[in-house]
């Protein structure tokens, strides 16, 4: 009788071990990932390969949005072609105002007939691009400089690399001008400043921003580059 008992007690503690086996087995098999880094043997090693492209923007580097953007150029490139300063850029037009008879003249990169294959620090231009954008500009600073303004529109640019004061940035033709615009590119419209106005939709100007102002009457735009 008790060596029944005994028989159908081993039966079944074999069929527990059996039953626990094959649960490990699918456990493991389950998580092979697991399995395989636990059983790594000490001296095993893991290795990966890659690469790392890591791009350093220069001082002057300019917000661009997709759509249109008013720009100044931040620092003097050694060279002022539009091909050399936008040649990586992926946009359609560059529009500069043309003083004289107070419209835009339009250069396409496409065009083998353009109204102007260089940039002047001293301009600020409408660029339309296709993508968001982080534009950087090599070259030297700009230093201190004298900017004509015509009676009517201008186009002077913004040509630091510091943040300014709309008043500290046009202290020299405080008096002179009727109104500074600059362009939203998300709202794709002008916002217009005026120094007798209560409120103003801007008070500063930023590097890569270009600027459109409005004169009574002809005047020099004189940037002290140390007071700004």
């Amino acid at each position: 009788m008790k060596k029944e008992v005994y028989n159908r007690l081993y039966f079944i503690l074999i069929i527990i071990l059996l039953i626990l086996n094959t649960l490990l087995f699918f456990q493991r098999a389950s998580h092979p990932l697991n399995f395989r880094i636990n059983n790594l043997k000490p001296t095993s090693r893991a290795t990966a390969t890659g690469s790392l492209r890591l791009v350093v923007l220069p001082s002057c580097y300019i917000n661009l949005s997709s759509g249109w953007n008013l720009i100044s150029l931040c620092s003097n490139p050694p060279n002022h072609s539009v091909s050399y300063v936008f040649g990586n850029l992926s946009y359609r037009y560059i529009m500069l105002w043309n003083e004289s008879s107070k419209s835009f003249v339009i250069y396409s990169p496409r065009s083998s007939n353009n109204p102007f294959n260089k940039l002047d620090v001293n301009e600020s231009y409408f660029i339309l691009t296709d993508n968001n954008d982080l534009y950087g500009i090599r070259g030297s600073s700009n230093n201190n400089m004298n900017i004509s303004l015509d009676t009517g529109w201008n186009n002077p640019s913004y040509p630091y690399i510091g943040t300014a004061n709309i008043t500290d940035c046009l202290e020299s033709v405080a008096g002179e001008y009727r109104y500074v615009m600059k362009w939203n590119p998300s709202s794709q419209e002008f916002m217009i400043y005026s120094p007798k106005a209560v409120d103003k939709p801007f008070t500063k100007i930023y590097k890569g921003e270009g600027q459109f102002i409005y004169a009574y009457e002809n005047a020099l735009l004189r940037y002290n580059k140390s007071a700004l």
